[in-house]
């Protein structure tokens, strides 16, 4: 694995940690800065930008999920997105199969 893969699980890993710890993605460009000690361009500020730059797939399936369930689903992809790519070397993700089991009950369990 070369030092920018290594780089990058780091940064996802630590998101993953900042996100189960307040429950929310809240200034996950601070994460990636302590990660790695550099700076990681933000494309937006706002949920609406980042919903939209993970495209219509992502967008269709968190809109169907009500309010108090956002924060799960966006939890679960995320750390289905690092493990796939730790797995697969891909972060492939059917986020319709994701709301699907968020929907259904699906809730972190505590380490």
């Amino acid at each position: 694995m070369s030092n920018t893969e290594l780089a990058l699980g780091r940064i996802i890993e630590m998101i993953i940690l900042a996100i189960r710890e307040t429950g929310e993605a809240a200034n996950l460009s601070t994460v990636a800065i302590e990660a790695t000690g550099t700076m990681i361009p933000k494309t937006g500020n706002s949920e609406s930008d980042d919903v939209a730059a993970r495209g219509p797939k992502y967008e269709s399936a968190l809109n169907s999920l009500p309010q108090e369930l956002r924060p799960i689903y966006r939890a679960l992809v995320e750390e289905y997105k690092y493990y796939a790519l730790l797995r697969y070397g891909r972060a492939w993700v059917a986020y319709d199969v994701i709301a699907d089991l968020v929907k259904s009950g699906w809730r972190p369990t505590s380490a």
